[in-house]
């Protein structure tokens, strides 16, 4: 387990893997509201991420070999379908309207989209040299953002076609000694987007983590949200229905200065709803089920791993002991099922929240599920 989790946080600078670009004629639908981008005239429209869904992509890797395999949540009978299609060893994805977006890291620097109903390629686009892309954030049907944790930008890209824009959103001004601002993970919320800078040299955090806010008008930084803890490093993730979101700080990965912490969008607002004694380690991963209440893959000093609920005011218990099981990530479902990755197994588990007591259900895997964001809800 300690192996794992420095692979995966220690991430090493990539190359490129693929410089193909192919333009696709294939629709993004499910708009909510349209703009017009005036350099084509082509009406803009926006999309949200997949909300209400009967499938989740789960993307497995031995570090040597990934892939993706579709969890069926149809019928009362869930179903894996594995190996259906072949991914970078090290790679995180989203699904917007009818398209996958797979983000190839370490070592690929790329993104490819696939038809998200038939798994067919529409295009693979280059991100740069030892870029490492982190994430891809959908602003609407003519622009998308791409964190770069080795460069000190955020790419913009035409989802539709795949171009990458010569036009950069720069961040330089967040860099510390080594140069770089280490961006992770990013979240969009009405109209801001939020974007994780981690500030690491040598892989060591140089000062406590930012959230960035842009404008996705006009591609600039519109506001810095100072977190108390060090090295942002979970996902960004919304808190319930309220307009709060939280992310965990991992701070050197001792869970001696781990944090979870809530902020508002204005940045006015941030608090701390788990210190290191309440994680009782460091969050890898974590989904609200509530306004009030988180679910986290925690990993502990002596690297076990299990799943803590984590509530407003410090409030914590363990659902799943550290030890139980080999755990990588964590979604839930709308009929409320809690989905957790195993990488002994290797299987995905599930579990009913509102009856925790039930033993979680197994359903294996061909390869053990990715350490960081294994799980994309389709439709």
């Amino acid at each position: 387990m300690k192996r794992i989790l420095m692979v995966a946080a220690l991430v090493l600078l990539g190359c490129d893997d693929n410089d193909n670009n192919k333009s696709s004629n294939n629709e993004i639908n499910n708009s909510t509201n349209n703009v017009t981008n005036n350099s084509t005239n082509t009406l803009c429209q926006e999309i949200p991420e997949i909300e209400s869904f009967s499938r989740v992509a789960i993307i497995s890797t031995d570090y040597e070999n990934g892939s993706i395999g579709i969890l069926d949540m149809a019928d009362e009978n869930y179903e894996i379908l594995n190996d259906q299609l072949p991914v970078h060893s090290d790679a995180l994805g989203r699904v917007y309207g009818d398209v996958l977006y797979i983000i190839n890291r370490l070592g690929a620097d790329n993104i490819t989209a696939y038809d998200a109903q038939t798994l067919e390629l529409i295009y693979q686009v280059s991100t740069g040299q030892q870029s490492n892309p982190q994430d891809f954030v959908l602003i609407d049907s003519c622009k998308a953002y791409i964190s770069l944790l080795g460069k000190s930008y955020i790419s913009i890209i035409d989802p539709v076609t795949g171009e990458i824009s010569t036009e950069v959103i720069n961040m330089d001004d967040f860099a510390d000694e080594d140069g770089l601002p280490e961006i992770s993970f990013m979240e969009k919320y009405d109209d801001v987007v939020f974007v994780a800078v981690q500030n690491l040299i040598d892989y060591v955090p140089s000062r406590n983590g930012r959230i960035v806010k842009l404008n996705p008008e006009t591609d600039e930084v519109s506001g810095i949200i100072e977190l108390s803890g060090e090295n942002p490093f979970t996902p960004i993730v919304k808190v319930g229905d309220t307009s709060l979101l939280a992310v965990g700080c991992a701070g050197d990965f001792s869970g001696d200065d781990s944090t979870l912490e809530v902020f508002d969008r204005s940045g006015e607002i941030v608090q701390i709803i788990g210190d290191s004694e309440s994680i009782g380690g460091v969050i890898t991963d974590l989904v609200f089920i509530d306004d009030y209440c988180s679910y986290c893959v925690v990993s502990t000093p002596d690297w076990q791993t299990g799943i803590k609920k984590i509530c407003m005011e410090n409030e914590s218990e363990w659902i799943i002991e550290p030890g139980e099981y080999d755990i990588a990530g964590i979604t839930v479902t709308p009929e409320n099922n809690l989905i957790f990755g195993e990488r002994n197994t290797p299987a995905v588990r599930l579990i009913d929240i509102q009856n925790e007591g039930t033993g979680p259900v197994m359903l294996e895997l061909s390869l053990p599920p990715s350490f960081s964001r294994p799980f994309i809800p389709m439709d």
